[in-house]
């Protein structure tokens, strides 16, 4: 019989910086119980804090180290998502070495490392079309990681080296700094070889695609218009309001649904758009009249950003929240200690957050984080199949929203230079960057590429299917 790892996430994680696995059992339960809570790279807890069962009985304890190790040790505390997705990645690779008879703390051949037959793993399930080429260097990354903090920290000595390191420098631009840094990249033989992931930021445009965190395709004005007639017809507002911030403010999934009531209490006379804050701003905006214990919205890797809010959309959910609707949802909220205003404008039914902020004190209530599961469910179950029933032939996915939001900012600034006849494209690209709170200006140059090459491209389909048309004109029947 095999053995096989299952992945159990603890709530609320005690924090002690003399725990040490090898001094005691390794019965889960042990585990849970210790309870010398102390501060601890600032916390006192650690939320959702993996742990991986081996055949739902014992931990694995090399994971478990490894990753109180990262909390310790890292300049930045990784976030629960982080060590979730290595947990992943660390499962899957045990799951390998179990099926496999592979001892992953032996390696009594150079060339047949533990870690290089599963890179041979890794890449037969990539000819097989069984994972992406993305997820499977992701894989192998964390692999290789955990491998290094098991020689390095736990010391463990390996008949031959799992793999060979190279070092390199990497440059590091701050845009806020305007200066250039210099860190030691490691890269070890067996990441290399995995394949290309196709990705180009010059040819995103030819193949339909933005490459903004993910492959994003705008949605066309006709799509648009027919996700609008859906949403309608659906008629769930909150899903509407979440939708239509997407489309006008170009923010994220995590931002929008961490918004709080207090983002909506400000006046909107003489006013053409409201910014909001989000994500780790070291000084509270000086213009930010919010509460100062309200937490700001959450961001992409808590990046201080500014959303920029159309006073229709804006006033719109200021509507909403003071509702009998909303209302009624927020009665329904179990945290008496938080104020009225501090908590999220999107509630379902049952007052339950449809995203719990990374900061957020209640976080250690819920077993399971809530990171939008709600917003996806209506996607596939409810809106993907009107909108099929509606015309709309591509595939939808909610974060093609910030594309859509950036071709149509684009456009319209483009169509507004035309009109003054004074093009002035930089200009343009700056006010994109600006909106869509990009770090580089060339992920902000897809959104003008894009249009040139549609426009290409369609010229292109046109003198080409001409030309077909020829052929089979002067084909013999």
């Amino acid at each position: 019989m095999t053995n096989r790892c299952y992945l159990v996430l603890i709530p609320k994680f005690d924090l002690d910086p003399g725990y040490n696995l090898k001094d005691r059992t390794t019965d889960l339960q042990n585990i849970l119980e210790a309870n010398t809570p102390i501060s601890f790279c600032e916390m006192k807890y650690y939320p959702h804090f993996p742990i991986i069962l081996i055949n739902d009985n014992y931990p694995w304890e090399n994971p478990l180290r490894y990753f109180l190790n990262k909390i310790r040790s890292s300049y930045k505390t990784p976030s629960p998502e982080t060590l979730k997705s290595i947990a992943s990645s660390l499962i899957d690779y045990y799951n390998f070495c179990s099926n496999d008879s592979v001892d992953y703390l032996s390696c009594e051949h150079p060339l047949k490392s533990p870690i290089r037959k599963y890179k041979s793993h890794l890449i037969y399930k990539i000819k097989t079309e069984s994972i992406a080429v993305s997820t499977a260097k992701l894989r192998l990354n964390h692999v290789v990681n955990f491998y290094r903090y098991l020689i390095k920290v736990e010391q463990i000595a390996f008949q031959h080296p799992p793999f060979e390191d190279s070092e390199g420098i990497v440059s590091i631009y701050n845009s806020e700094t305007n200066k250039y840094y210099h860190k030691i990249n490691l890269t070890s033989d067996v990441q290399r070889g995995l394949g290309n992931t196709g990705y180009n930021h010059q040819d995103s445009g030819f193949k339909g695609n933005i490459r903004d965190y993910g492959d994003l395709k705008p949605l066309s004005l006709n799509e648009q218009s027919i996700l609008i007639r859906a949403l309608d017809e659906l008629g769930n507002i909150e899903m509407k309001l979440i939708f239509l911030i997407a489309l006008t403010t170009g923010a994220r999934k995590e931002t929008i649904l961490t918004l709080r009531r207090a983002d909506f209490s400000f006046s909107c006379e003489k006013q053409k758009e409201i910014i909001i804050y989000a994500g780790d701003w070291l000084r509270r905006p000086s213009n930010s009249s919010r509460e100062v214990e309200v937490p700001l919205p959450d961001s992409k890797s808590n990046k201080p950003i500014k959303i920029f809010f159309p006073i229709p959309i804006y006033n719109k959910v200021k509507t909403y929240i003071n509702s009998p609707r909303a209302l009624s949802r927020l009665k329904k909220v179990d945290s008496p200690k938080q104020a009225k205003s501090a908590h999220y404008v999107f509630l379902s039914q049952q007052g339950n957050p449809f995203f719990i902020s990374k900061f957020d004190e209640n976080i250690f209530d819920f077993q399971t984080r809530p990171t939008g599961q709600a917003l996806a469910t209506f996607i596939q179950e409810k809106l993907k199949p009107l909108l099929k029933t509606m015309g709309f032939s591509s595939h939808f996915k909610f974060h093609n929203l910030r594309a859509t939001f950036g071709m149509n900012l684009t456009n319209c600034l483009i169509k507004k230079a035309k009109d003054e006849q004074k093009v002035d494209l930089s200009e343009a690209l700056t006010i994109v960057k600006t909106r869509m709170n990009h770090s580089s200006f060339s992920t902000t140059q897809q959104y003008l590429n894009f249009k040139s090459n549609s426009a290409v491209m369609a010229e292109a389909q046109k003198s080409y299917e001409k030309y077909l048309a020829d052929i089979f004109e002067n084909l013999p029947i």
